[in-house]
């Protein structure tokens, strides 16, 4: 008979002890608002473009900062009154400063932007992977002015979270391009 308990038990300790696996960290699920376009005319600024009704505008010296509260994120814009002979040193700058980023990219993908009626002449750019900045633009009328923006985060970059909320500020940066306008 104790030969029978001693199995028993031996048993049930082999089957209880079974590795514990902790759960990864989880994170809260990220679903932004529907955006609703408003035409915004920057006061210190030669433009007007749709900003998001879920956005915040303050107006800074020599540029805006677009700010969404509830996505922990800032878009950071910047006017550069510059002339014909000195534009292809703003967009190289641009460029460069997009370079920065590509040391932790795993792709950088650019679009160009073209309106000739209203003067608007930009380039998008679209960096993925574990970045500062993932969106970035440029715009220029290529005679005098130029207008740049980059997308920064105030929290703690893990790409994959925040999939969602880029896929949304970045249509709101394509919204914003699409409707930019020289005063």
């Amino acid at each position: 008979m104790k030969p029978l308990y001693l199995y028993i038990i031996s048993l049930l300790l082999t089957l209880g002890c079974t590795e514990y696996t902790p759960k990864p960290r989880g994170y809260f699920r990220i679903e932004p608002l529907q955006a609703k376009y408003e035409v915004y005319e920057a006061s210190g600024m030669p433009c007007a473009f749709w900003v998001s009704n879920q956005a915040k505008v303050e107006e800074t010296r020599g540029g805006l900062q677009i700010a969404y509260p509830a996505l922990q994120a800032t878009l950071y814009c910047t006017y550069i009154p510059t002339r014909a002979d000195k534009l292809a040193d703003d967009i190289r700058e641009s460029r460069s400063l997009v370079a920065r980023q590509a040391e932790r990219a795993e792709k950088i993908s650019e679009r160009a932007y073209e309106n000739p009626e209203a003067g608007v002449y930009g380039l998008l750019f679209l960096i993925e992977g574990e970045t500062a900045a993932p969106v970035q633009f440029a715009l220029t009328d290529s005679v005098g002015r130029f207008f740049r923006g980059a997308l920064y985060y105030g929290c703690e970059i893990n790409p994959d979270s925040l999939q969602p909320v880029t896929d949304y500020l970045r249509k709101d940066v394509e919204a914003m391009i699409e409707s930019f306008r020289w005063k």
